[in-house]
C-alpha cells in the first residue's frame, strides 16, 4: 500500500512518472495508495507519462482502492500530457475517489491516447470531471472498451459513463 503523507504529484502503484518511450507488458498493481490535497497525478500503475515519447502498455492492470484529495487519479493512468499512448488489453478493478478529475481506467488524457479492449470495472466518484473509464479525454481512439462500475459526480460536475468529458479531436 502507498500513502502520501505531505502533498506531492506523480504517485503510481508501479511508477510514479514515465518520461522516455517504453514498453510495459504484463505488469500489476494490488492495493490501496491515499493521498492529501494537493496530490496530483495519480494512477493505479503509473501517476504521470510526460515528454515527447511514445508509450506502449499491454496486459497490465489494477485493483483495490485510489482515495486521492486532489485531481487527475485512474484507476491505471493518472495524467497522460505530450506522450502518445498506446494501451492494449488493459483493465482496472480499482474503486477511485478524488477531488479533481477522475477515471476508472485513465483521468486525464491531453495527448494522443489509443485505448483498445480495455474496460474498468471499480466505482468512480469526483467532485469535478468523473468518467467510468476515462475522466477527461482530449485526443485518440478508443475501441473494443467499456466500464460498468458506477460514476458519481458531485456538485454537478461532468460525468459519463464512459467518458466524463471530451475536450478535443476524438
Amino acid at each position: 500500500d502507498l500513502k502520501v503523507i505531505q502533498k506531492g504529484s506523480h504517485v503510481g502503484g508501479l511508477v510514479g512518472e514515465v518520461t522516455a518511450s517504453v514498453t510495459l507488458t504484463d505488469n500489476y498493481y494490488e492495493g490501496t495508495i491515499t493521498g492529501p490535497a494537493n496530490t496530483n497525478n495519480v494512477g493505479g500503475l503509473i501517476g504521470n507519462l510526460s515528454g515527447n515519447h511514445t508509450v506502449k502498455i499491454e496486459r497490465c492492470h489494477s485493483a483495490g482502492t485510489l482515495t486521492v484529495q486532489a485531481g487527475n487519479v485512474g484507476g491505471l493512468l493518472g495524467q497522460v500530457q505530450n506522450t502518445s499512448t498506446t494501451l492494449s488489453d488493459c483493465y482496472s478493478t480499482a474503486d477511485v475517489s478524488a477531488a479533481g478529475v477522475a477515471g476508472g481506467l485513465v483521468a486525464r488524457s491531453a495527448e494522443d491516447l489509443t485505448a483498445t479492449g480495455c474496460y474498468a470495472t471499480g466505482s468512480v466518484s469526483s467532485t469535478n470531471v468523473v468518467g467510468g473509464l476515462i475522466g477527461e479525454f482530449t485526443k485518440g481512439s478508443v475501441t473494443k472498451s467499456y466500464a460498468t462500475g458506477a460514476v458519481t459526480a458531485i456538485n454537478n460536475h461532468y460525468a459519463g459513463g464512459l467518458i466524463g468529458k471530451i475536450k478535443g479531436n476524438v
